[in-house]
């Protein structure tokens, strides 16, 4: 069984951003605007399937 997957981006445990690419859709473009300066960051991936892989990259730019 292939499910979607969700991918949220995280700032301080806040969701700034979020992409729900179908099983078909290969990389999915998206952007969160941030503050500047340090902040703690993280990427949470999930899926309802428990198989499913979620691939990413991710860059910061000024």
């Amino acid at each position: 069984m292939r499910s979607p997957g969700r991918l949220d981006v995280e700032v301080a445990g806040v969701v700034i951003a979020s992409a729900a690419p179908g099983v078909d859709d290969g990389w999915v473009r998206f952007a969160a605007a941030t503050a500047p300066g340090p902040a703690d960051v993280a990427f949470v991936a999930r899926a309802t399937d428990a198989n499913r892989r979620i691939c990413f990259a991710a860059e910061a730019r000024q």
